[in-house]
């Protein structure tokens, strides 16, 4: 029964491995700049030295290796980051509404 168990715990990280690497990359090669689109607001312009800001402060400037690592690091210990929407941790937003 233990190996059972142990069996299907190790099945499910491989799966969850699996799909946060095919979210990662699917969005990683999608040809918009996710900065540039927080900035821009939907309004079709922005200021360039801004958007390289957003890129550092979120990590988009580092490879996109480092950038798995980092987030793949951030999603093991619980760190979900901050919505580009509403600057609020995505933890506070998911605790929000599994909260009530």
């Amino acid at each position: 029964m233990l190996g059972y168990v142990l069996a299907r715990i190790g099945q499910s990280a491989i799966v969850l491995l699996a799909v946060f690497s095919l979210v990662f990359w699917g969005v990683s090669i999608l040809p918009a700049d996710p900065a540039a689109i927080f900035v821009a607001k939907g309004e079709g312009y922005f200021n360039p030295d801004i958007v390289a800001q957003v890129k550092a402060f979120y990590g988009y400037d580092r490879p996109l290796w480092v950038q798995y690592f980092a987030q793949l690091n951030q999603v093991l210990h619980g760190h979900f980051g901050f919505s580009l929407s509403s600057g609020q941790a995505v933890t506070d937003r998911i605790g929000g509404v599994i909260g009530e």
